[in-house]
């Protein structure tokens, strides 16, 4: 949750476009961490509850092709 706090700036996502601005954030924190060297595989994503919506949406919205499973 905390995480997830840091992201939206706020305590929880009020609706769809909440959680797809995380998501986007997420996004663009994954690619500043393999952009500073952190091998692709080496990225985990989980959540619990809120984070756990995140994490789904997130993984919707990445290309199969460069998600590893």
């Amino acid at each position: 949750m905390a995480v997830l706090n840091h992201i939206c700036g706020q305590k929880s996502a009020r609706d769809e476009a909440d959680v797809l601005r995380a998501v986007e954030r997420v996004h663009a924190m994954i690619d500043q961490e393999i952009s500073a060297g952190t091998r692709p595989e080496d990225v985990f994503i989980f959540g619990l509850s809120q984070g756990g919506t995140t994490c789904s949406s997130l993984l919707c919205s990445t290309p199969t092709s460069s998600r590893t499973l």
